[in-house]
């Protein structure tokens, strides 16, 4: 196989011809061992195909197996043009099949061209499986993390395919899911946004793309005077431990070791001046006005 040749046959596979890559690979003279893989790969993509119109497959497993393919063809491309044979395991045997996943990628790895081609693909500019339709669940949270679920059964997350626009309301454990999305979005980037009073994104210019796994977005208050942080000090040093609370409100929040408290007023409690109660040790040590800023922490200095 000359360079022109194996250059057309990556491009191929790019573009999602995995079975006019087989057939052409047969036409070739191979070496029998990459043959006999080739058209184990041959019978394995017929089966794939064959489970899908059948629909006994699911489409993670589908993806899973098509990628597995897509590895060990284009292994079996570099080997029939560098014109070697297969690489034997330890014992001295051949590998029964090439199509193993630890074996494609363990090959990958000592290939730099072919982790760059690979990288190439799965990076966002493959075709996913023809004809199928994929699924997407985002998950919104706050600053602490995937588990902070700041919306819960309210309000709603925007997703833009083009110029089909689609929204699904957020659920109990702050997840929006989306079902029935061409597969010609996979690799695609996503605009996502949410609906939802007092909320915003909090880093608006982060981008997603959309490779079958969940999203994590990460939301803030769009009420910027409603974060209510700072630390609680004595003369020479920080006081952990200590509650601090919003006169009014319920709201609350426990100093860490370095004396900072960061409690969030939900938008309906906005308010120029908020009151704070300090309690540490059972009693009241501090009470008095405090004005939010987006910017500047509320220092609060316990007198002994």
């Amino acid at each position: 196989m000359n360079d022109q040749q194996k250059e057309q046959l990556l491009q191929l596979i790019r573009q999602g011809e995995m079975r006019k890559v087989i057939d052409e690979l047969l036409a070739l003279e191979l070496k029998n061992d990459i043959r006999a893989e080739t058209n184990a790969l041959a019978a394995r993509y017929q089966h794939l195909l064959q489970q899908q119109r059948q629909g006994v497959i699911t489409h993670e497993q589908a993806s899973t197996t098509h990628n597995s393919i897509t590895n060990a063809l284009i292994v079996l491309v570099e080997m029939a043009h560098e014109g070697k044979p297969l690489p034997s395991a330890s014992s001295g045997k051949k590998y029964s099949r090439l199509t193993t996943v630890g074996l494609a990628l363990g090959i990958l790895a000592s290939i730099v061209t072919i982790l760059t081609f690979v990288f190439d693909i799965f990076g966002g500019s493959a075709e996913t499986l023809p004809g199928d339709t994929l699924e997407l669940t985002v998950f919104v949270h706050g600053a602490q993390g995937k588990q902070d679920y700041v919306l819960e059964n309210q309000g709603r997350i925007t997703l833009d395919l083009g110029s089909n626009r689609r929204e699904a309301e957020i659920g109990e454990r702050g997840q929006a899911h989306f079902t029935e999305i061409p597969s010609k979005f996979f690799g695609k980037e996503l605009e996502l946004s949410v609906k939802a009073e007092g909320y915003t994104l909090a880093h608006p210019e982060q981008r997603f793309v959309f490779d079958g796994n969940p999203v994590y977005l990460e939301i803030q208050s769009s009420c910027r005077s409603c974060r209510l942080r700072g630390t609680v000090q004595a003369q020479d040093s920080f006081i952990s431990g200590a509650i601090v609370m919003v006169k009014g409100t319920g709201l609350a929040d426990t100093t860490d070791v370095g004396g900072n408290f960061d409690i969030r007023v939900p938008p309906e409690e906005e308010r120029k001046e908020y009151i704070l109660t300090v309690v540490h040790d059972g009693r009241i040590v501090y009470e008095g006005f405090a004005t939010p800023s987006p910017t500047t922490p509320i220092e609060i200095l316990i007198l002994e």
